[in-house]
């Protein structure tokens, strides 16, 4: 099954790349970032000469690449400013636009910028961090970074959204290339590249219908072989158990996981011992038939073609949403450990317990964890509905 889902994974990959879902990355252009050490304030911005004109601010380079318009798949990364906390903030909701306005922060258009709302076509996680004590967003797409962040006064928030890559970024385009006047040959390797890609894509794509007709046949083939499981029988003589009015009674389940299990229950004493009841699959009806004193078990195979109770293929939303909850789950994981061993440090110096202020921190964070594992296993991350479990956060 997981080479399945890989298989799935690439063709979507292949057919987004094919048919245009994924924007031209060479299209995208580098966010700089400056720090005002006097504010405690971070800025982000596509345009070097705005660092450059920004009054005591230090550069602190190119932290990602971004688009400047919108282009495929892309959505808003608004751009908003509090001049009396001089903080700027950075998001893809019009809500938390709303809500920091009224909070005195002002939307500013100087730069519009484009990114990712979820996990596609290679870009990475832009995640979003606050400190109270400086009043102060902070943005990258470095896990060691957050770390360092994080063990001083930030606390993460969310992955603001996903941006292209720096290694996946070949070149930028200036106003001397796209003036050329050289006949260029992009339109005949962008055709090749489309017929390359649907190819590709339709391979990958039979390899998954014969995949999971051979998995679909083995398992029809396995419901239909029931097996009666006797101890201490001599297999070579045909066997006759003979019990009393009641015996025992079959009781297949699926446990959380999904996984499919089964229990037997003894409800009666029995008049010949060792006798073990069949395993039966589970969707299975197993019924008694009684002749005079000898009771025989019979298994009626159930309906093959019955939908499972979850999709052999995950939607691509539900891969986008499944996605996005294990993102916030490696970020509270990665503050977890964060936090751990900056208390750990704490202690060895002070040679003092847990403060705690700290020991809330760890309780409220593992219990984060545990709702997130949680809702990875709904039927919302899993396609199957699309109302969000409860404790969602966005």
């Amino acid at each position: 099954m997981r080479c399945v889902l890989v298989i799935v994974a690439t063709s979507l990959a292949l057919v987004q790349e094919a048919f245009g879902q994924c924007a031209d990355p060479s299209l995208a252009v580098p966010l700089y970032r400056a720090w005002n050490p006097t504010a405690t304030d971070h800025f982000y911005t596509t345009s070097a000469q705005e660092v450059a004109n920004a009054t005591g601010y230090n550069d602190e380079g190119i932290r990602a690449y971004l688009y400047p318009t919108q282009v495929a798949n892309t959505t808003e990364f608004y751009r908003l400013y509090a001049k009396s906390i001089v903080d700027h903030f950075y998001t893809t909701s019009r809500t938390s636009v709303s809500s920091a306005e009224s909070e005195g922060y002002v939307e500013e258009n100087n730069t519009p910028m484009f990114i990712y709302p979820s996990q596609i076509c290679g870009s990475v996680p832009f995640y979003r961090m606050y400190s109270s004590t400086l009043d102060d967003h902070f943005y990258t797409v470095d896990p060691a970074e957050m770390n360092a962040a994080l063990n001083e006064s930030y606390t993460f928030e969310e992955v603001a959204g996903y941006v292209t890559n720096t290694t996946s970024v070949k070149s930028i385009p200036t106003q001397s290339t796209t003036q050329s006047s050289v006949p260029s040959t992009s339109s005949s390797q962008s055709d090749t590249a489309l017929i390359a890609g649907v190819t590709a894509a339709a391979i990958a794509l039979a390899l998954v219908v014969v995949v999971l007709l051979f998995v679909l046949r083995r398992h029809k083939h396995a419901t239909r072989q029931p097996r009666v499981l006797l101890d201490d029988v001599d297999e070579d003589k045909p066997q006759r158990v003979s019990v009393n009015s009641s015996a025992w009674e079959l009781t297949p389940f699926r446990d959380a996981r999904g996984v499919d299990t089964r229990s037997y229950t003894d409800v009666s004493s029995m008049s010949s011992a060792n006798l073990v009841p069949p395993t039966t699959p589970f969707g299975a009806q197993s019924t008694w038939s009684q002749t005079s004193s000898l009771r025989t078990l019979s298994v009626v195979n159930y309906d093959p073609d019955q939908p499972p109770e979850k999709p052999l293929v995950l939607s691509k939303a539900a891969q986008m949403r499944q996605e996005q909850l294990r993102n916030q789950l490696e970020a509270v994981q990665a503050q977890l450990g964060a936090l751990g061993r900056g208390d750990l440090e704490d202690r060895e110096q002070s040679q003092a317990g847990p403060s705690t202020k700290l020991e809330e921190q760890n309780v409220a964070l593992r219990l984060r964890v545990q709702e997130l594992e949680a809702q990875m296993e709904s039927k919302w991350a899993n396609g199957l509905s699309d109302e969000p479990p409860p404790g969602y956060m966005e």
